[in-house]
């Protein structure tokens, strides 16, 4: 009976891995974000306009194209198309998971939670393939977009950004 409840509770421990960090380190970061939520181009899927959003608070996911959503367990068995345990192994085992698990927090700061630490020419070869695989070469990226590096409440991530002609 012991033994059931370290497993159980193991198993809790994976569900509750942050799912955003899981995405940034599969596919890209997402599209937009609108409070607790953050909004991606299904990677389950092609589509042009993000409708899979991740409600960080809930550390849960909806795709609305296909209507499905649930827990990192549920994103991917859509997603890696294999049995439960092979999803339980490659979460056990996944560089990201060696982080604290996600653990919804109800703290305010006075502190910005984004904070842009890096803006340069486009030099990450996962960001350039990302382009090329969506049709776009990477000249014509580099005369519109830079990349760029910040921290978001307390960890590190890099993507593409358009400058903001307001600040």
């Amino acid at each position: 009976m012991e033994r059931q409840t370290s497993t159980f509770t193991s198993w809790e421990k994976l569900r509750d891995l942050d799912l955003v960090a899981f995405l940034t380190s599969i596919v890209y970061g997402p599209c937009k974000t609108s409070g607790t939520n953050y909004w991606y181009l299904s990677s389950l899927r092609t589509e042009k306009t993000a409708s899979f959003k991740v409600n960080t608070r809930l550390n849960r996911w909806w795709d609305f194209g296909i209507g499905k959503g649930g827990s990192i367990i549920d994103f991917c068995l859509e997603y890696y198309k294999t049995e439960l345990s092979e999803i339980v192994r490659r979460l056990s085992t996944q560089v990201f998971a060696q982080s604290p698990p996600f653990f919804p927090q109800e703290t305010f700061s006075d502190q910005p939670a984004l904070r842009i630490t890096e803006v340069c020419d486009l030099s990450c070869g996962y960001l350039k393939s990302y382009l090329r695989n969506r049709g776009i070469t990477v000249q014509l990226a580099a005369s519109v977009v830079k990349q760029v590096h910040y921290n978001l409440n307390g960890r590190s991530y890099y993507g593409l950004g358009f400058q903001n002609d307001l600040w």
